[in-house]
């Protein structure tokens, strides 16, 4: 008995005085549920195109419908996430997450028939906008929690959460719409989102807000340069009243090469993501003729590929960061192995009518883009102490850009060719522009200095 009280004991212990991991978990937790959200319309895909009689092209637009707003609420919700904080941003952008899941459940009914369609665009939109800040605050968590030798561990599990949410979720929605129909398994996806909001709120704290944190947790974390100051209300609890205009800071932060190329490499990765959240079960079915339910099992398996790959980015960054002490060293060299896999992957697809290989090729090319996928860890280590917040929203922002027209554009294709090559030849080329950010425009990694902002009057 004492000895198991003794382990019980050691590892209560260990949690209370890692409070960095409860944070990191409970942000995996947040992007867990807004990804079953995103993805949940993909899995209801063929079913909806059968049952609203939509053509491939309008499925597309359906399918990029989240992204217009997602990516244009950026910025406005970077600001409100520095003023505001990432807590209530989250907490409140999760809760309205479910409503429009039940909105799009809701369409289903009969009597809304005939504007079916335009209802469920309206709530991806909506839902596009109460998802911004969990990309938003992601860097501000980061920062504040991590110190630089564990950010490349922390940033990639974060990253690569999107293919664990799927391996997780679109099995069990697969299986809702299979069995049950799209309108049930949407009201399941809102009773997900609504328990992730209260969890959220019960728990979640940053360093400047939670009496959990220990003074050697403390140390450990500032010492390896976290910005422990950040609280809820703004970046930084001493930075200076904003003077400057949303147009000075985006010049001061993105003209810079190196976060400019940042911008650009992230955009190309995140398409690979879209590929995989919007149209990946649809290829499933289109090419093999799976069902729905075993397209989205199926789909599980690149997704937990992605997620080890994820993980082991950050290992191998961090242990190359350990080693040599160069972050331009630890965090490119992931990215140009990882991304390569990827894109000769998805070449590779395009020469096989084999599911089963496609399959295996599809898993490298996922775990490949997990391997390469740095983009919160970047942003955590590049951006400027005072801007934190306002730069992970750009980054992610532009980044899912791709959101809007990765589907259309692959939508596009398929009407015209009625097959995927063409997408898989996109989807290859964006992983070698990628790469050629990262050789070419972002040079060497460090953080960018404080904003400076204009004196108030």
């Amino acid at each position: 008995m004492s000895r198991r009280r003794g382990l019980s004991y050691r590892l209560w212990h260990g949690v209370a005085t890692r409070q960095r991991f409860l944070a990191l978990i409970l942000l995996c937790m947040a992007l867990t549920v807004a990804v079953g959200e995103r993805s949940a319309l993909s899995i209801a895909a063929p079913s909806l195109q059968s049952d609203l009689g939509l053509t491939t092209i309008e499925l597309g637009w359906l399918l990029s419908a989240f992204a217009w707003s997602y990516v244009a609420a950026h910025i406005p919700v970077g600001i409100i996430v520095e003023k505001h904080g990432t807590k209530r941003s989250i907490g409140i952008g999760i809760a309205i997450g479910a409503l429009t899941s039940l909105v799009v459940a809701a369409s289903g009914l009969s009597i809304f028939t005939s504007s079916a369609l335009g209802i469920i665009l309206a709530a991806r939109v909506l839902l596009g906008v109460a998802q911004a800040p969990v990309g938003s605050s992601s860097g501000v968590v980061m920062s504040a929690w991590f110190p630089r030798t564990e950010r490349g561990v922390a940033g990639a599990v974060f990253s690569s959460i999107p293919y664990l949410a799927v391996a997780v979720l679109n099995p069990l929605l697969g299986y809702l719409t299979e069995h049950a129909g799209w309108a049930t398994m949407f009201v399941g996806m809102a009773a997900i989102s609504l328990l992730g909001a209260h969890v959220w709120f019960s728990i979640f704290q940053l360093p400047s807000g939670t009496p959990r944190l220990t003074a050697k947790e403390r140390r450990k974390i500032e010492a390896g340069g976290a910005l422990t100051s950040i609280t809820h209300s703004r970046s930084l609890s001493h930075a200076p009243t904003q003077s400057n205009s949303v147009l000075d800071d985006l010049k001061a932060v993105f003209l810079n090469p190196m976060m400019g190329g940042t911008v650009i490499a992230q955009y190309c990765i995140n398409a690979i993501t879209w590929f995989f959240l919007a149209w990946f079960p649809s290829y499933l079915v289109m090419s093999f003729d799976y069902s729905i339910a075993r397209a989205a099992a199926v789909s599980a398996i690149p997704a937990v590929a992605g997620f080890v790959g994820g993980f082991a980015c950050g290992l191998l960054s961090d242990a190359i960061l350990k080693r040599t002490h160069n972050l331009t060293r630890a965090r490119k060299i992931p990215i140009y192995i990882g991304i390569g896999l990827s894109s000769l992957s998805f070449l590779a697809c395009i020469l096989t009518d084999n599911d089963t290989i496609a399959i295996i090729l599809m898993t490298a090319a996922f775990f490949g883009k997990g391997l390469g996928t740095l983009g919160w860890t970047l942003v955590a280590d590049l951006a400027p102490a005072n801007k934190v917040g306002f730069t992970g929203s750009v980054v992610n922002g532009v980044g899912n850009l791709s959101g809007i027209f990765t589907p259309v554009i692959i939508g596009y294709l398929i009407a015209a060719t009625h097959n995927f090559d063409l997408a898989l030849v996109i989807m290859a080329c964006h992983g070698l522009i990628a790469i050629s950010c990262h050789i070419w425009l972002t040079g060497t990694l460090q953080r960018m200095p404080p904003v400076q902002h204009r004196p108030t009057a």
